[in-house]
Protein backbone atom coordinates (compact mmCIF):
# COMPACT_ATOMS: atom_id res chain seq x y z
CA UNK A 1 0.00 0.00 0.00
CA UNK A 2 1.47 3.38 -0.80
CA UNK A 3 1.91 6.05 2.42
CA UNK A 4 1.17 9.63 1.87
CA UNK A 5 3.92 11.66 3.08
CA UNK A 6 2.85 14.79 4.45
CA UNK A 7 1.18 13.39 8.04
CA UNK A 8 -1.91 16.01 8.05
CA UNK A 9 -2.73 14.81 4.74
CA UNK A 10 -1.99 10.94 5.58
CA UNK A 11 -4.85 11.22 8.59
CA UNK A 12 -7.51 12.34 5.82
CA UNK A 13 -6.20 9.52 3.61
CA UNK A 14 -6.98 6.51 5.88
CA UNK A 15 -10.18 8.41 7.03
CA UNK A 16 -11.37 8.13 3.33
CA UNK A 17 -11.01 4.05 3.93
CA UNK A 18 -13.35 1.39 5.54
CA UNK A 19 -16.49 3.77 5.23
CA UNK A 20 -19.07 0.61 5.18
CA UNK A 21 -18.78 -0.20 8.87
CA UNK A 22 -20.74 -3.14 10.73
CA UNK A 23 -22.31 -1.18 14.22
CA UNK A 24 -25.74 -2.99 14.29
CA UNK A 25 -25.84 -7.27 14.34
CA UNK A 26 -29.10 -8.94 14.27
CA UNK A 27 -29.21 -12.81 15.81
CA UNK A 28 -32.42 -14.60 15.11
CA UNK A 29 -32.21 -17.76 17.09
CA UNK A 30 -34.17 -19.97 19.18
CA UNK A 31 -33.76 -19.42 23.30
CA UNK A 32 -31.61 -22.80 23.21
CA UNK A 33 -29.35 -21.82 20.35
CA UNK A 34 -28.86 -18.16 21.98
CA UNK A 35 -28.15 -20.16 25.42
CA UNK A 36 -25.20 -22.12 23.63
CA UNK A 37 -23.55 -19.41 22.18
CA UNK A 38 -23.44 -17.63 25.39
CA UNK A 39 -22.22 -19.92 27.40
CA UNK A 40 -19.32 -18.13 28.54
CA UNK A 41 -20.70 -15.13 28.86
CA UNK A 42 -23.08 -12.36 26.81
CA UNK A 43 -22.64 -12.48 23.29
CA UNK A 44 -21.91 -8.34 22.95
CA UNK A 45 -19.14 -9.10 25.77
CA UNK A 46 -17.63 -11.85 24.22
CA UNK A 47 -17.24 -9.64 21.04
CA UNK A 48 -16.39 -6.80 22.53
CA UNK A 49 -13.25 -9.12 23.92
CA UNK A 50 -12.54 -10.87 20.60
CA UNK A 51 -11.91 -7.35 18.91
CA UNK A 52 -10.01 -6.17 21.79
CA UNK A 53 -7.72 -8.72 21.18
CA UNK A 54 -7.40 -7.97 17.92
CA UNK A 55 -6.64 -4.56 18.73
CA UNK A 56 -9.84 -3.24 16.84
CA UNK A 57 -11.36 0.03 17.87
CA UNK A 58 -14.87 -0.78 18.30
CA UNK A 59 -17.51 -3.49 18.92
CA UNK A 60 -20.86 -3.84 17.12
CA UNK A 61 -24.01 -3.98 19.06
CA UNK A 62 -25.92 -7.38 19.15
CA UNK A 63 -29.68 -7.46 19.12
CA UNK A 64 -31.33 -10.82 19.20
CA UNK A 65 -34.24 -12.26 18.58
CA UNK A 66 -35.72 -15.55 19.08
CA UNK A 67 -38.98 -15.99 16.54
CA UNK A 68 -38.86 -14.68 12.84
CA UNK A 69 -41.57 -12.04 13.47
CA UNK A 70 -39.48 -10.49 16.02
CA UNK A 71 -36.58 -10.23 14.07
CA UNK A 72 -39.09 -8.51 11.42
CA UNK A 73 -40.14 -6.06 13.71
CA UNK A 74 -36.65 -5.51 14.66
CA UNK A 75 -35.31 -5.09 10.40
CA UNK A 76 -38.04 -2.62 10.65
CA UNK A 77 -37.63 -0.19 13.56
CA UNK A 78 -33.72 -0.21 13.57
CA UNK A 79 -30.95 0.18 11.46
CA UNK A 80 -29.50 -3.09 11.20
CA UNK A 81 -26.01 -4.32 8.95
CA UNK A 82 -25.94 -7.40 9.34
CA UNK A 83 -28.12 -10.28 10.30
CA UNK A 84 -27.11 -13.52 11.80
CA UNK A 85 -29.13 -16.03 12.03
CA UNK A 86 -29.74 -20.41 12.97
CA UNK A 87 -31.72 -22.88 11.53
CA UNK A 88 -33.82 -23.69 14.43
CA UNK A 89 -36.57 -20.69 14.36
CA UNK A 90 -39.88 -21.38 16.08
CA UNK A 91 -42.26 -19.47 13.84
CA UNK A 92 -40.89 -19.62 10.01
CA UNK A 93 -38.31 -22.04 8.21
CA UNK A 94 -35.49 -20.45 7.34
CA UNK A 95 -35.61 -20.58 3.85
CA UNK A 96 -38.63 -18.30 4.08
CA UNK A 97 -37.17 -15.83 6.62
CA UNK A 98 -34.15 -15.32 4.46
CA UNK A 99 -36.61 -14.65 0.97
CA UNK A 100 -38.54 -12.57 2.79
CA UNK A 101 -35.75 -10.23 4.21
CA UNK A 102 -34.00 -9.93 0.69
CA UNK A 103 -37.31 -9.05 -0.90
CA UNK A 104 -37.74 -6.02 1.86
CA UNK A 105 -33.97 -5.45 2.70
CA UNK A 106 -32.08 -6.73 -0.86
CA UNK A 107 -28.81 -5.25 0.06
CA UNK A 108 -28.83 -6.76 3.59
CA UNK A 109 -25.93 -9.73 4.24
CA UNK A 110 -27.74 -12.81 6.14
CA UNK A 111 -25.12 -15.09 7.20
CA UNK A 112 -26.32 -18.65 8.44
CA UNK A 113 -24.47 -19.60 11.66
CA UNK A 114 -24.40 -23.84 11.79
CA UNK A 115 -23.51 -26.11 14.75
CA UNK A 116 -22.39 -28.95 12.30
CA UNK A 117 -22.36 -29.78 8.45
CA UNK A 118 -25.34 -32.01 9.10
CA UNK A 119 -27.96 -28.60 9.20
CA UNK A 120 -24.95 -27.32 6.08
CA UNK A 121 -26.59 -30.85 3.92
CA UNK A 122 -30.51 -29.70 4.59
CA UNK A 123 -30.00 -26.39 2.47
CA UNK A 124 -31.13 -26.39 -1.19
CA UNK A 125 -28.33 -25.99 -4.06
CA UNK A 126 -29.90 -21.98 -4.63
CA UNK A 127 -28.78 -21.21 -0.86
CA UNK A 128 -27.70 -18.05 -2.65
CA UNK A 129 -31.24 -16.61 -3.25
CA UNK A 130 -31.81 -16.29 0.89
CA UNK A 131 -28.38 -16.04 2.98
CA UNK A 132 -24.88 -14.62 1.53
CA UNK A 133 -22.39 -17.52 2.96
CA UNK A 134 -22.52 -19.92 5.94
CA UNK A 135 -20.55 -20.32 9.16
CA UNK A 136 -19.83 -22.97 11.24
CA UNK A 137 -20.15 -22.14 15.18
CA UNK A 138 -16.63 -24.06 16.69
CA UNK A 139 -17.45 -22.62 20.01
CA UNK A 140 -14.93 -20.09 19.54
CA UNK A 141 -16.64 -16.76 19.66
CA UNK A 142 -13.60 -15.28 17.21
CA UNK A 143 -15.92 -16.95 14.38
CA UNK A 144 -18.22 -13.06 15.40
CA UNK A 145 -15.33 -10.90 14.06
CA UNK A 146 -14.42 -12.82 11.47
CA UNK A 147 -17.77 -12.83 9.90
CA UNK A 148 -18.32 -8.97 10.57
CA UNK A 149 -15.01 -8.39 8.65
CA UNK A 150 -15.32 -10.51 5.91
CA UNK A 151 -18.94 -9.04 5.32
CA UNK A 152 -17.30 -5.66 5.62
CA UNK A 153 -14.19 -6.27 3.28
CA UNK A 154 -16.40 -7.40 0.50
CA UNK A 155 -18.02 -4.10 0.91
CA UNK A 156 -15.12 -2.02 1.07
CA UNK A 157 -12.65 -3.76 -1.02
CA UNK A 158 -13.82 -2.41 -4.60
CA UNK A 159 -13.18 1.32 -3.37
CA UNK A 160 -10.29 0.65 -1.32
CA UNK A 161 -8.56 -0.54 -3.77
CA UNK A 162 -9.02 2.07 -6.41
CA UNK A 163 -8.98 5.09 -4.10
CA UNK A 164 -6.13 3.54 -1.22
CA UNK A 165 -4.32 1.50 -3.18
CA UNK A 166 -5.41 -1.26 -0.45
CA UNK A 167 -3.73 -4.78 -0.70
CA UNK A 168 -5.72 -8.60 -0.45
CA UNK A 169 -5.82 -11.80 0.65
CA UNK A 170 -7.96 -14.02 -1.59
CA UNK A 171 -8.33 -17.93 0.57
CA UNK A 172 -10.59 -20.45 -1.46
CA UNK A 173 -11.68 -22.72 0.94
CA UNK A 174 -15.51 -24.60 -0.22
CA UNK A 175 -15.68 -26.32 3.59
CA UNK A 176 -17.50 -23.89 5.92
CA UNK A 177 -15.87 -25.70 8.75
CA UNK A 178 -12.26 -25.23 7.85
CA UNK A 179 -12.94 -21.32 6.91
CA UNK A 180 -14.55 -20.73 9.70
CA UNK A 181 -11.70 -21.92 11.86
CA UNK A 182 -9.14 -20.38 9.69
CA UNK A 183 -10.62 -17.04 8.60
CA UNK A 184 -10.33 -15.82 12.71
CA UNK A 185 -6.33 -16.50 12.41
CA UNK A 186 -5.67 -14.84 9.14
CA UNK A 187 -7.59 -11.52 10.15
CA UNK A 188 -5.31 -11.51 13.93
CA UNK A 189 -1.94 -12.57 11.94
CA UNK A 190 -2.65 -9.67 9.25
CA UNK A 191 -4.12 -7.41 12.19
CA UNK A 192 -1.09 -8.31 14.02
CA UNK A 193 1.55 -7.61 11.57
CA UNK A 194 -0.38 -4.34 10.26
CA UNK A 195 0.30 -2.62 13.61
CA UNK A 196 4.04 -3.97 13.55
CA UNK A 197 4.26 -1.92 10.56
CA UNK A 198 2.64 1.40 11.59
CA UNK A 199 5.00 4.17 12.93
CA UNK A 200 5.47 4.10 16.62
CA UNK A 201 5.47 7.96 16.92
CA UNK A 202 2.01 7.97 15.99
CA UNK A 203 -0.40 9.09 18.38
CA UNK A 204 -3.29 6.30 19.15
CA UNK A 205 -5.66 8.13 17.08
CA UNK A 206 -3.55 8.29 14.04
CA UNK A 207 -2.41 4.29 14.64
CA UNK A 208 -6.05 3.53 14.80
CA UNK A 209 -7.07 5.32 10.99
CA UNK A 210 -3.74 3.74 9.79
CA UNK A 211 -5.49 0.37 10.66
CA UNK A 212 -7.85 0.80 7.77
CA UNK A 213 -5.29 0.52 5.42
CA UNK A 214 -4.51 -3.62 6.73
CA UNK A 215 -5.47 -6.06 3.58
CA UNK A 216 -8.48 -7.27 2.55
CA UNK A 217 -8.87 -10.26 3.30
CA UNK A 218 -11.40 -11.94 0.34
CA UNK A 219 -13.13 -15.31 0.80
CA UNK A 220 -14.08 -17.60 -2.58
CA UNK A 221 -15.73 -21.07 -1.98
CA UNK A 222 -13.23 -22.14 -5.74
CA UNK A 223 -11.53 -20.80 -8.26
CA UNK A 224 -14.49 -19.99 -10.67
CA UNK A 225 -15.39 -17.76 -7.69
CA UNK A 226 -12.34 -16.34 -7.11
CA UNK A 227 -11.83 -15.38 -11.10
CA UNK A 228 -13.73 -12.35 -11.18
CA UNK A 229 -11.03 -10.83 -8.84
CA UNK A 230 -8.22 -11.93 -11.04
CA UNK A 231 -10.37 -10.85 -13.83
CA UNK A 232 -10.82 -6.77 -12.00
CA UNK A 233 -7.20 -5.50 -13.13
CA UNK A 234 -7.45 -3.02 -9.39
CA UNK A 235 -7.36 -6.43 -7.48
CA UNK A 236 -5.81 -8.56 -8.86
CA UNK A 237 -2.95 -6.14 -9.47
CA UNK A 238 -2.71 -5.18 -4.95
CA UNK A 239 -3.77 -9.12 -4.12
CA UNK A 240 -0.44 -9.95 -1.93
CA UNK A 241 -1.31 -13.57 -2.44
CA UNK A 242 -4.18 -16.13 -1.94
CA UNK A 243 -4.41 -19.24 -0.11
CA UNK A 244 -5.90 -22.68 -0.01
CA UNK A 245 -6.52 -24.93 2.32
CA UNK A 246 -5.43 -28.86 1.86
Amino acid sequence: MKFPSNQNHSDGYFQDLMLHRIHDILLVASPYDAFILEEDGRLTEQILHEYLGMNLSYAPRVWQANTASYAMDLLSRRSVDLVIVMMRISDMDLITFGTQVKELYKNKPIILLAFDESEIKQLPEDRDQFIDNVFVWTGNSSVFPAIIKYIEDSKNVKRDTRKGDVRSIIYIEDTPRYYSSILPLIYKETLFHTKQLIDKSLNNTQRLLHMRGRPKVLLAQDYEKAFPYKSKEEYWNNSSGYLQYK
